[in-house]
């Protein structure tokens, strides 16, 4: 009976031990399974929130190749200072990475670049550049982003100068802006000697001959020697382009004659410019140190008060050789671009445009470069004066890096003090000129060379070539030495003007009209 009622005891305790055991075990479940339920669910709204900041917050990347003739300092993170730090307050899903390189190895670095399949996102090119990388399909075109995300380009730009952005019919190209005249080489006259000898401003090619030959002979400055000229300019005809102006060619442009591009420097009107700088020359009324000396040169002597007319850069004359002339109770004056053989003015100008970038084809966000530039050209209406976003990285900081013209109400000039010259590895980072830059010659009405800006403004013409093809760039360069070296056996009176003739022969033997054949297709 005993040993029943223990079997039936140990049956009960074992009965127990498993309730207790299944119990627990399912405690122990149902816990788990709650606390894994809680965890997936907290897991997957962490993802959510986790990628709904991301597509806030989500960083692109590009790469912008640059260059300056300010290195950056071996303190200074080329990616990380108070100057790329303006591109991140202004784009802070924007990762920026800035290759930097010295002007003078820019064409190397991008080559480099290029070679070993690194083009950067955003990058500057020149005409034979958007040739060759558009035929290549390194670039890509930019109409839709461009028409979506660069309004400034409506503001800044005619469809005249917009040619210069485009390669067959799509714009691979973004302008920036600039005022072409900023700095114009411009005729300049001694209006001292004007009025001591009772003459008047010449207008046109005789006109001027007749006045050199009177400063040149008739002693202007009344000091009883022989030491005044008509005129003086630089070597290789250096600042004389108001003569070339004047037959309507530049050594440097091409011009459209009957319906087909032509170099100038073989044009018959290029003929008769030369003709002309001989009869100046042959007279004695143009200073025979032209032929050999530097701009400096040129300006130490017209400061020195013996020169009656002279081409010059108009900050030059605005700045320096005007207050020293002035100084001296003399005064020098910009003239218009004179009237030529046809009765027409005309004043060959570089375009308004500071700088072309190309979108690479491998940039994944196109957009973002494209937004750059028109950012970099929006004002900042908080500031109280004229601006640009640009000024921040071109001008920097009042009182270091420059000062605010009161008068023009914008920022100009480069502060003189130690932080302003450290400072300067900033233009690194600048993409585009700055307000001052930008702004017309009437906004400009305050600065010293602003005569001579109004005196040229209205004849503006610029260069009908567009677009450099690689026939051009291997051949032209030679033919342009060879001409540079006819011009001023002419320009001496070593050979007749008649070697002309035997020049432009020489040009089409050596590959000048299959050059005209590349350059006419490549700018239809």
């Amino acid at each position: 009976m005993k040993r029943g009622r223990c079997i039936v005891g140990v049956c009960l305790i074992l009965v127990t031990l498993f309730l207790l055991m299944t119990g627990c075990r399912g405690d122990n479940t149902a816990k788990t399974n709650g606390e894994s339920q809680v965890t997936a669910n907290k897991t997957e709204s962490d993802t959510i929130n986790n990628q709904g900041d991301h597509s806030k917050h989500e960083v692109k990347k590009i790469s912008i190749l640059n260059s300056t003739n300010w290195p950056i300092p071996g303190d200074v993170d080329v990616n990380n200072n108070k100057w790329t730090n303006i591109y991140k307050e202004a784009f802070p899903d924007v990762e920026i990475e800035w290759i930097i390189t010295p002007s003078s190895s820019l064409n190397e670095k991008k080559n480099i670049l290029i070679a070993t399949g690194d083009m950067p996102d955003l990058l500057g090119c020149n005409d034979l550049d958007l040739v060759n990388w558009a035929e290549k399909g390194l670039i890509q075109p930019l109409d839709d982003v461009v028409k979506e995300h660069y309004p400034n380009q409506k503001k800044y730009f005619t469809q005249q100068t917009l040619k210069y952005a485009f390669y067959k019919g799509k714009q691979y190209c973004l302008l920036t802006p600039a005022n072409s005249l900023q700095n114009p080489t411009t005729l300049q006259v001694r209006k001292d000697w004007l009025d001591k000898m009772g003459l008047t401003v010449p207008q046109t090619l005789n006109e001027i001959f007749e006045v050199m030959k009177k400063f040149t002979f008739e002693d202007p400055d009344a000091n009883g020697k022989d030491d005044t000229f008509g005129y003086t300019s630089g070597k290789n005809l250096g600042l004389m382009a108001w003569v070339f102006s004047a037959y309507d060619v530049n050594e440097n442009f091409w011009s459209k004659v009957d319906g087909k591009i032509i170099p100038d420097i073989i044009r018959p009107e290029m003929k008769d410019a030369l003709a002309y700088i001989n009869k100046l020359y042959s007279a004695g009324v143009y200073d025979k140190d032209s032929l050999v000396q530097t701009n400096i040169q040129v300006e130490e002597k017209v400061t020195s008060g013996n020169i009656g007319f002279t081409e010059f850069y108009s900050w030059g004359i605005g700045r320096r050789i005007a207050p020293a002339l002035k100084e001296k109770g003399m005064e020098i004056v910009p003239m218009k671009p004179l009237k030529g053989p046809n009765g027409k003015r005309m004043y060959p100008s570089g375009l308004p445009v500071w700088g072309r970038f190309v979108v690479s084809a491998t940039c994944e966000y196109p957009e973002i470069p494209v937004k750059i530039i028109n950012w970099l050209l929006d004002s900042d209406e908080s500031l109280p004066y004229k601006n640009i976003n640009n000024d921040k990285l071109n001008c920097g900081e009042i009182g270091v890096n420059c000062i605010l013209d009161e008068k023009l109400n914008f920022l100009t000039e480069y502060y003189d003090t130690p932080q302003g010259e450290y400072d300067r590895y900033r233009f690194s980072y600048r993409l585009l000129a700055s307000y001052g830059h930008i702004a017309d010659v009437e906004e400009k009405a305050g600065m010293l060379n602003y005569d001579a800006m109004k005196a040229v403004a209205p004849y503006v013409q610029y260069n009908d070539k567009i677009l450099t093809g690689k026939i051009e760039a291997e051949k032209f360069g030679e033919l342009k030495t060879y001409y540079d070296e006819i011009k001023m056996q002419i320009v001496t009176g070593n050979v007749g003007i008649d070697e002309f003739d035997k020049w432009v022969a020489f040009f089409y033997k050596n590959g000048g009209q299959d050059i005209i054949d590349e350059v006419n297709t490549l700018n239809r």
